[in-house]
């Protein structure tokens, strides 16, 4: 059987399950590929064909006559798949995953991503790995982990990448700052708590947001951890510049100061979160990791 018949036919094997099981996310569970893949391979199929076989709806789907009449005939074809075969399409198997993640992303989302991950791959050998985002870019270049979910910089450039979410800085601190109503001035002899600058300085998304906030700007504590800034905006310590994810949280007790310096428009620039991935790996585990993850941090930031 030619390789391009064997092709067609599995997309054909691809719109059989979404059928079946009536939703993309549980067809690709059942064929053990991403979501993003059943899609791709339904689109491809009603290109070739010239036809729509399903009819996209909120959260749902309805099946064309052309679709029930196409499965209908496809019937002896699938039982010839199934002994070329032998009833596989190509699946991702996940047998081990070497995954980095950046600390402050790591709390909400791998509890969630571990479970997702046992329940599609339960014989997969899992190894995490917290640590900033210079440490994980490392560790890629060395082969250690394959791959990361990161924050941008301008390092990420050097590797393949999804973007999963983009985030805006802004300066948090105590409820009781806020309400006092400082001017510019006197919050600057609070003092102002940062990320600390890598080998090469800032990113550059952070660089336009520091210079927005006046050429006199000195940060009075620095880190590489969102949550050590975090503690020491809690604290009354300093004003930490944070992603508004970390900021706005409910748990972290602190509010966005509007207060800027005369004459200055903030540049609130764009903070990525990304999963980025070496070449030579399977791009597909990227693309499942990729969206396991948007899900999760879309239920964390966007509750129903």
């Amino acid at each position: 059987m030619a390789t391009d018949n064997i092709s067609e036919l599995r997309k054909l094997l691809v719109l059989k399950t979404i059928v079946e099981t009536g939703s993309f996310r549980q067809a690709a569970r059942k064929l053990n590929v991403t979501p993003s893949a059943v899609s791709q391979s339904l689109a491809s199929l009603e290109k070739n064909l010239g036809k729509v076989m399903l009819i996209r709806e909120k959260n749902s789907f309805r099946v064309t006559q052309e679709c029930t009449e196409l499965l209908k005939r496809a019937e002896d074809a699938f039982s010839a798949l199934n002994g070329v075969l032998g009833n596989k399409v190509e699946k991702l198997a996940i047998g081990r995953l070497d995954l980095g993640s950046y600390e402050s992303l790591a709390m909400d989302i791998l509890p969630e991503m571990l479970k997702r991950l046992k329940q599609d791959h339960p014989k997969a050998k899992i190894n995490l790995i917290t640590a900033r985002t210079s440490i994980l870019l490392q560790k890629l270049r060395s082969g250690e982990l394959c791959t990361a979910l990161v924050t941008e910089t301008d390092e990420t450039k050097n590797f393949s990448s999804v973007t999963i979410a983009e985030d805006e800085f802004g300066l948090f601190s105590t409820a009781e700052i806020k309400n006092s109503d400082y001017s510019w001035d006197e919050l600057k002899e609070i003092g102002f708590a940062s990320l600390t600058p890598g080998p090469d300085g800032h990113a550059t998304y952070f660089q336009r947001f520091l210079k927005s906030l006046g050429s006199d700007f000195k940060a009075t504590v620095l880190s590489d951890s969102f949550e050590v800034l975090k503690n020491a905006a809690r604290s009354g310590a300093a004003i930490s510049i944070l992603p508004k994810r970390v900021g706005l949280k409910p748990s972290s007790g602190l509010v966005e100061l509007i207060q800027r310096p005369a004459g200055h428009e903030i540049e609130l620039g764009k903070h990525k979160i990304l999963i980025v991935y070496l070449d030579q790996c399977d791009d597909r585990e990227a693309e499942y990791i990729a969206e396991a993850v948007r899900d999760i941090y879309c239920g964390i930031n966007n509750p129903e």
